[in-house]
């Protein structure tokens, strides 16, 4: 069988920018986005810190309200009294039922805090003890620092 010279011709000025193509996409890959997230151990305690980039923050949709005293109704008793408080969103429960909250210790960074619920009403957790007033705790994605911090997916 006779080649047409011409044929091969076309197909190799086919088959040339596909392959720099394919050069390019690898050069492209090396230079990908660092993950939304970084895990890092806080030496001599059994927690992490998360550190995310401000795109996986807006990605996640992180928002922070700040630990605050509140006029809350009393447990068992009429009246009310001036308590410690925090949404009920902060409040994670892990796989043992210990409660926790994240708190923001640095722009992008959170840090999960042990915090102790005396009860819930009207979606605060009234706490009888935790992160003092005006620390920040996440309330939404706080699931998610979680999910970043212990790999539980």
């Amino acid at each position: 069988m006779q080649r047409n010279p011409w044929i091969i011709l076309l197909l190799g000025l086919i088959t040339i920018p596909v392959l720099a193509c394919g050069g390019n996409s690898a050069s492209a890959m090396s230079k990908k986005e660092p993950p939304p997230a970084k895990v890092e151990k806080i030496e001599g305690t059994s927690l992490s810190r998360v550190i995310v980039t401000e795109k996986g923050a807006a990605r996640l949709g992180l928002e922070l309200t700040p630990v605050r005293d509140a006029q809350v109704a009393r447990r068992g008793i009429s009246g009310t009294e001036m308590r410690r408080v925090v949404p009920f969103a902060a409040v994670l429960y892990d796989p043992k039922g210990d409660t926790w909250a994240y708190t923001s210790p640095a722009p992008l960074t959170f840090v999960r805090q042990r915090i102790v619920v005396d009860y819930v009403v009207g979606g605060l957790a009234v706490l009888s003890d935790g992160p003092p007033l005006g620390t920040g705790v996440v309330t939404v994605a706080a699931v998610e620092l979680f999910g970043a911090e212990t790999g539980i997916k």
